[in-house]
């Protein structure tokens, strides 16, 4: 399988990420705290539907973000070629309002080829 377009939206360290990747090696380099980890969490992320550094889907929510309606959510969308054709994979994740920011859920949603699919 051949990861050829990643994007996300919200998740952890990106706000906004479209990454094209093309066939052979790829290099991520940079300095401490600018996302390299994040990068290979959300490859992971959208490849099992789940993380490999946290427990909870809302810690894959960027902290800091205001589209206006105050809604925390993160989106997550991979293109790959596979040896039977192309596929898309897309995961959202929407913060459940709740009273107390301690207890507020993440409804996750996962899509292959735009078919609905259990996570």
């Amino acid at each position: 399988m051949l990861l050829k377009r990643l994007r996300l939206r919200h998740f952890r360290t990106y706000d906004n990420l479209d990454l094209r990747l093309s066939a052979g090696v790829s290099l991520v380099h940079g300095g401490n705290a600018v996302g390299k980890t994040n990068l290979l969490e959300a490859i992971y992320v959208l490849a099992t539907t789940k993380s490999f550094r946290t427990r909870t889907d809302r810690e894959l929510i960027a902290r800091d973000i205001d589209d206006g309606d105050g809604q925390r959510y993160a989106r997550l969308e991979g293109d790959a070629e596979t040896r039977s054709g192309p596929i898309r994979v897309e995961m959202a994740l929407a913060e459940q309002t709740s009273r107390s920011p301690v207890e507020a859920s993440v409804r996750k949603q996962f899509r292959l080829n735009g078919s609905p699919k259990r996570a």
